[in-house]
C-alpha cells in the first residue's frame, strides 16, 4: 500500500509539472473567487448589470432574431472565475440556479393547470410576454419595489400578493438567459407565490430553433457537450411549467383563467366544467387579431362581452420586433385584484414609455375584469384612446365594421403576412382617427391559417359566425383561398384584394372577389420576356413550388416562351417537404444563364444558401413580387448577389403618387423600414376603404359590387381605377427592378423607365 501511495504521489507531482501554469493559476483563482454565489442576488445587482449592457443590440437576422455577433463580443466565460467578479452575470451562475431549482422541484408533479383559491382583495401582478427584455423587466421590478410589493432581495412583501409570468419570457431578445435567471430567483425566493406559465416559446421545444437555442450554442458551449448546451435541464424546466393558472372562487362557484396557451373562451370554460368563467387573460401570440398599433399601451380587450366573459391580452416588452412593426414602446404589467369575489375583480394597468426614460410609470385605467367596463377615467385620454374604448364597448351592428383576414403567421409566409398585417393596420388606424367609414369604426380581425387550406376555411367560417360579418381583406395564398371559393361563388362572403395572382380566381363566376394587383401569369410573362430580350440566354431554368401558386407562375413563364426557339428546364419541389439536394445538383451541372425563382421567399433563400456561390454568381436570377421582402433582399445583398424582381405596386423611392407619399409619411413616423408587403397591405386597405365609403346605406354585397362596377377611369391618389368584368380587376400595374437597380414600368410590350 505504501508503495502504491508513493507511486501515486510521484505521478501527481509529475503531472503538475507538466500542467500549464495558467491552468494552475485558474484553479487557484477559482477557489479564491468562491464563484458559487449567484448573480442577481439583489434587485440592485440586476439594475446595475442592465445599465452595463446595451438594451437593443443589433441582431444577425431580421426574421428570427439571433444575437451571435453580440454574444461573441461579450467577455469570455473564464472572466467570471476572477476574484474581482461581483455582480457581473455569467451563464455558469444561471446553470447553478437552474440546477438548484430543478432539484428543489424534483418531487413536483407536472400539472396541466395550477389552481389557487381566491381570497378577498388578493392582488396578482401579471406579466405578458417578456421575450428576454431584461432592461424592461428590471424597470418593472423597480416599479413594483416602489409600490411596496417586493424588496431588494426579490421577496414579495405582502401576504396577499402573487406574481404571474404568463409565458413567452424567452426569445426575440439578447437576454433570454438573464431573464430566466431572474424568474428562477423569484420562484425560489417565493415558493407558491410566483408562477411561471408555459407559452408558445416554451412549449414543444419551440425555443430550440429560436433565439434561446442559438444563444446557448454561443454562450454555454463550455458547460455541456449537447448540440444545444443545457438543452436537457431546460427541456425539463419548460415541460414542468403549467399551461394555465386557474383562480377559483368557491363562494360564487366561478373561476378566472390566466394562460398563454388557452386562446378562446370555450376552452377556458372547459377547464372548470361546473364553474362559471369570469374572464380569460391570454397572450397575443395565440390571438392573431390583436392589433398592437392600438393605443392601450399593453393591455388589450380582445372580445366585446355580450353575456360572455371578457378576454384580455397583455404585452409587456418593447422588443425590436414590436417597436419596428407595431410602434409599441412600453414596459407594462397589470394588477388583477379579486375584490370580494371574482365577479367583482378588477384589472389595472401600469405602463412606461421607453422613449421618455426620465418619466415615471403611469397608472392606467381600471376595468371590470369580467365585463371590460371601464371603471376609471384618465385625464390624459387621447382621441385615439377614445376610439379604442368605443371599439371595446360598442355593439357590433351599430358602431363597428369588422373586416376579416386569414393569413399564414407561423410558417413559410409568416414574414410577408406580418408585414401585410402591419400595412393594413397603418391604414385603418389613420381612417379611424378621421372618424372611420360614415362614422363607424373599422376593426380588422387577423387569423392564422398556417398556410393550411382546411384551417383557412375554418377561420372564414368562425369569423362569419362570431362577428356576423362577411367582408374579407387580403387573405393570403392560392391553395388556402381555393378552399373556400364555394362561399365566394354562393356570394356568402366578399373578398377584397387576395394576395394571390392565380388566374383561376380572375373569372366572372367569382364576382365577389375584386383584385387590384396584376395576375401571377401576367407578371411572370412580362418579366420572363424582359429577361429573354435583355440577356438573350441559350438556356433558361425555372425553380417553382408544386402547387397552384407555383404552377400559375410557371404557366406565365411558359407563355413567354411561345414562338421562341428557347431551351428551358423546370425544377419543382413540394411546399411542405423542401428537399433540394437533386435540384441543387442539377443546377450546378447545367449552370443555366437565367434562373426564374417561382416560390415564397423562405424556400428561395434555402435554394440560394445551397447553390455554391461560384455557380450562382454566373446566373442571372429573377423572381416575382411575392419574394420581394426585406429579409430576402437583405440576405441576397449580404451574399453579394443581385436579382431582377417584379413590383405589383409603385416603388416608393421613385413614385410620385399621393398614396405612396402618405404611406412613406406613416412608416417614417413609426420608424419602420419600407417593405413591399407593408406597402401592399396599406394600399389594399386604402382602396377597400374608398370603395366601402362610396356605398350609401348598408354594406350589402350588392351595394359593394355596384360601387366597384362604377369605377371607370376613376383617379384616386395617383391610381387610375377601372373595373374589368372579365378579370374582376380594378387596376393592372407592373414595375420591374433590374439587377442594377433601375426601375422599369411595363406597359404592354414596351419597357418604359419609371419617372
Amino acid at each position: 500500500m505504501a508503495h502504491h501511495t508513493e507511486s501515486h504521489n510521484w505521478y501527481t507531482m509529475n503531472s503538475i509539472k507538466k500542467t500549464p501554469l495558467f491552468v494552475c493559476i485558474g484553479v487557484l483563482l477559482c477557489s479564491i473567487a468562491k464563484i458559487d454565489l449567484y448573480a442577481f442576488t439583489t434587485l440592485t445587482d440586476l439594475v446595475h448589470y442592465a445599465t452595463t449592457q446595451p438594451e437593443y443590440p443589433e441582431s444577425n437576422d431580421a426574421g428570427t432574431p439571433y444575437f451571435t455577433s453580440f454574444h461573441q463580443k461579450m467577455p469570455p466565460w473564464w472572466r467570471s472565475m476572477l476574484p474581482y467578479r461581483h455582480t457581473v452575470w455569467d451563464v455558469s451562475s444561471f446553470n447553478r440556479l437552474l440546477s438548484d431549482y430543478l432539484q428543489a422541484t424534483s418531487n413536483h408533479t407536472n400539472n396541466e393547470n395550477i389552481v389557487i383559491t381566491a381570497k378577498s382583495n388578493d392582488t396578482l401582478v401579471v406579466f405578458g410576454n417578456v421575450h428576454g427584455a431584461l432592461h424592461s423587466l428590471a424597470r418593472d421590478l423597480q416599479q413594483l419595489k416602489q409600490l411596496g410589493f417586493i424588496n431588494d432581495h426579490f421577496e414579495l412583501i405582502k401576504s396577499d400578493l402573487y406574481l404571474i409570468f404568463n409565458g413567452n419570457t424567452i426569445d426575440l431578445s439578447a437576454y433570454s438567459l438573464e431573464v430566466l435567471c431572474v424568474i428562477l430567483k423569484l420562484l425560489l425566493v417565493n415558493p407558491q407565490r410566483v408562477f411561471y406559465l408555459r407559452g408558445k416559446h416554451e412549449d414543444k421545444e419551440f425555443w430550440v430553433n429560436s433565439t434561446l437555442g442559438q444563444d446557448l450554442k454561443v454562450r454555454a458551449s463550455h458547460l455541456s457537450r449537447e448540440f444545444i448546451p443545457l438543452k436537457t435541464p431546460l427541456k425539463k424546466l419548460f415541460e414542468q411549467l403549467p399551461k394555465a393558472l386557474v383562480i377559483r372562487d368557491t363562494t360564487t362557484k366561478s373561476h378566472l383563467v390566466i394562460s398563454a396557451l388557452t386562446h378562446d373562451i370555450s376552452t377556458a370554460q372547459r377547464i372548470e366544467q361546473h364553474s362559471t368563467l369570469q374572464a380569460l387573460i391570454t397572450d397575443h401570440h395565440m390571438i392573431n387579431n390583436l392589433d398592437l398599433g392600438m393605443p392601450s399601451r399593453g393591455l388589450y380587450l380582445l372580445s366585446v362581452p355580450n353575456n360572455t366573459p371578457a378576454q384580455w391580452a397583455l404585452v409587456s416588452s418593447p422588443v425590436a420586433m414590436y417597436r419596428m412593426k407595431h410602434n409599441f414602446h412600453y414596459d407594462s404589467f397589470a394588477l388583477l385584484t379579486t375584490g370580494t369575489g371574482l365577479p367583482d375583480s378588477t384589472l389595472m394597468h401600469y405602463y412606461h414609455d421607453t422613449r421618455q426614460p426620465s418619466k415615471p410609470f403611469v397608472q392606467g385605467p381600471t376595468f371590470a375584469a369580467a365585463t371590460g367596463k371601464r371603471l376609471s377615467q384618465m385625464p390624459d385620454d387621447t382621441e385615439h384612446e377614445k376610439i379604442t374604448l368605443a371599439l371595446c364597448g360598442a355593439k357590433t351592428e351599430d358602431n363597428i365594421i369588422y373586416i376579416g383576414s386569414t393569413m399564414d403567421f407561423s410558417r413559410a409566409l409568416a414574414t410577408q403576412c406580418k408585414n401585410l398585417q402591419l400595412g393594413i393596420t397603418l391604414c385603418i388606424d389613420e381612417e379611424n382617427k378621421q372618424g372611420g367609414i360614415h362614422g363607424k369604426m373599422i376593426k380588422p380581425i387577423f387569423m392564422d391559417d398556417q398556410f393550411d387550406a382546411q384551417q383557412a376555411r375554418a377561420n372564414v367560417q368562425k369569423f362569419m359566425q362570431e362577428y356576423k360579418s362577411t367582408i374579407f381583406l387580403c387573405p393570403t395564398g392560392s391553395p388556402t383561398l381555393d378552399a373556400y371559393t364555394d362561399l365566394i361563388t354562393s356570394t356568402s362572403i366578399m373578398v377584397f384584394f387576395p394576395i394571390t395572382g392565380a388566374g383561376k380566381f380572375r373569372n366572372p363566376r367569382l364576382k365577389n372577389i375584386v383584385h387590384w394587383r396584376i395576375s401571377y401569369q401576367d407578371e411572370c410573362n412580362a418579366i420572363t420576356r424582359y429577361m429573354l430580350d435583355h440577356y438573350k440566354p441559350h438556356t433558361i431554368d425555372f425553380f417553382y413550388q408544386n402547387d397552384l401558386f407555383g404552377k400559375s407562375l410557371l404557366e406565365g413563364a411558359l407563355q413567354a416562351l411561345e414562338n421562341r426557339n428557347q431551351q428551358h428546364r423546370a425544377y419543382s419541389f413540394e411546399p411542405k417537404n423542401l428537399v433540394l439536394d437533386k435540384i441543387v445538383q442539377d443546377i450546378v451541372q447545367q449552370s443555366p444563364q437565367v434562373l426564374g425563382i417561382f416560390c415564397a421567399s423562405n424556400p428561395a433563400l434555402e435554394l440560394i444558401r445551397n447553390v455554391p456561390a461560384s455557380i450562382l454568381k454566373t446566373i442571372h436570377l429573377y423572381g416575382m413580387s411575392v419574394i420581394n421582402d426585406i429579409v430576402f433582399r437583405k440576405q441576397l445583398q449580404e451574399r453579394g448577389y443581385s436579382i431582377t424582381v417584379g413590383h405589383a405596386m409603385p416603388v416608393p423611392h421613385v413614385s410620385t403618387w399621393p398614396m405612396i407619399k402618405e404611406y412613406k409619411r406613416l412608416i417614417d413616423a413609426k420608424n419602420v423600414p419600407s417593405d413591399p408587403f407593408i406597402q401592399e397591405g396599406y394600399m389594399s386597405a386604402v382602396l377597400m376603404v374608398e370603395i366601402l365609403r362610396r356605398v350609401q346605406g348598408p354594406l350589402t354585397h350588392h351595394a359593394i359590387l355596384q360601387a366597384i362596377e362604377s369605377l371607370k377611369n376613376y383617379s384616386y391618389k395617383g391610381m387610375t381605377l377601372t373595373f374589368n368584368a372579365a378579370t374582376n380587376e380594378i387596376a393592372h400595374y407592373l414595375w420591374i427592378e433590374t439587377e442594377t437597380g433601375e426601375v422599369i414600368s411595363i406597359n404592354g410590350d414596351h419597357h418604359v423607365p419609371q419617372k
